[in-house]
């Protein structure tokens, strides 16, 4: 039977990583291509109220220094959420996006404020240091629960009570209606909560990326990460960077782990091309693993309530959820 359960499955790729002859994006261009560090807010929630860069731009090595002022000044468009769905009462979702770097509020720990380019990365990491930030630190939560009460601290004007969205799917109506049926004949009706914890995603490769102008098209970017979609990651950044989708070559070789996580552009992917564009240089950003779990987009993080009504043999006649979620500041 073809693709049946338990059918052995022909490997193609086990030889050349057991040999070591694979490719990862740190294999790319050694000792090639300039280096990428990042400052990254320590608050959860706070107001960006100073931020000067020039001591930074006159460090040894360095290339490039840039803030979220230095992309809206070349006109670099936000990350853009790819898929919206429809509230329960059929409204459209309100739609925000989120800046490469840190605007003018910083919505979670780790949020970019600035980078720096340089020759090498401890120059790099230098450079970092003389960056003069401050912040007004603003009131947090991190509970989902304590999240979506009237009293908690708001993220978003957009979204009162931090709640982007409210979704149904399902027989709702008829579901509803047997509920108070049943409470009314006195049924049996079991009931249970569920804490799904946050989880951040654990790849044995972090994110590394390398990017720089394309030899072959003047107008070009070529970009190496280790992603679960180029295609999508391309169509992403040349969006945002006003290019043309066919002009962003996105490849990824070996990838040491995904999980879903790896589908998604994040901040550094736009910041690193517009960085190569911006120099003229290749840049290779090396994502250490306390950056990732800073960094990384993660998951999980719902609280459910599940119903259902249960026949005296134990037959379930009606079953609903409601879950409250977490998709990130």
């Amino acid at each position: 039977m073809k693709f049946g359960f338990g059918q052995p499955v022909t490997r193609v790729e086990d030889q050349k990583l057991i040999y070591g002859t694979g490719q990862y994006t740190d294999d790319i261009l050694p000792g090639q291509t300039a280096h990428v560090v990042f400052l990254r807010s320590p608050f959860a929630h706070a107001r960006l109220t100073h931020l000067d860069l020039s001591a930074a731009r006159e460090a040894d090595g360095v290339i490039l220094a840039a803030a979220q002022a230095d992309l809206d000044a070349d006109h670099v468009g936000d990350v853009q959420c790819q898929y919206y769905v429809k509230n329960k009462d059929g409204s459209e979702i309100t739609k925000t996006s989120k800046p490469a770097m840190i605007r003018d509020i910083c919505r979670y720990a780790g949020d970019i404020v600035a980078f720096v380019v340089a020759e090498t990365k401890q120059q790099a990491q230098d450079a970092i240091e003389l960056i003069e930030v401050d912040f007004d630190p603003l009131d947090a939560v991190c509970d989902i629960r304590a999240a979506v009460r009237d009293d908690a601290p708001q993220l978003y004007s957009e979204y009162p009570n931090n709640t982007v969205f409210n979704w149904a799917i399902g027989s709702i109506d008829d579901t509803d209606a047997a509920f108070e049926a049943a409470k009314a004949s006195g049924k049996r009706i079991v009931s249970m909560d569920t804490l799904n914890n946050r989880i951040a995603p654990n790849a044995m490769e972090t994110r590394p990326m390398v990017a720089m102008p394309d030899p072959d098209n003047a107008k070009g970017l070529k970009i190496w990460t280790g992603t679960q979609g180029p295609h999508g990651i391309a169509s992403q950044i040349a969006e945002s960077l006003g290019m043309e989708k066919d002009d962003v070559h996105v490849l990824t070789g070996n990838v040491g782990g995904g999980f879903g996580f790896k589908i998604f552009l994040h901040p550094e992917q736009l910041i690193i091309a517009w960085a190569a564009r911006k120099s003229g240089k290749a840049v290779r950003w090396q994502q250490a693993r306390s950056e990732a779990f800073l960094s990384d987009l993660q998951g999980r993080d719902n609280f459910a309530t599940a119903e259902a009504i249960v026949s005296d043999t134990g037959k379930v006649e009606a079953l609903r959820g409601s879950i409250v979620n977490n998709p990130g500041a």
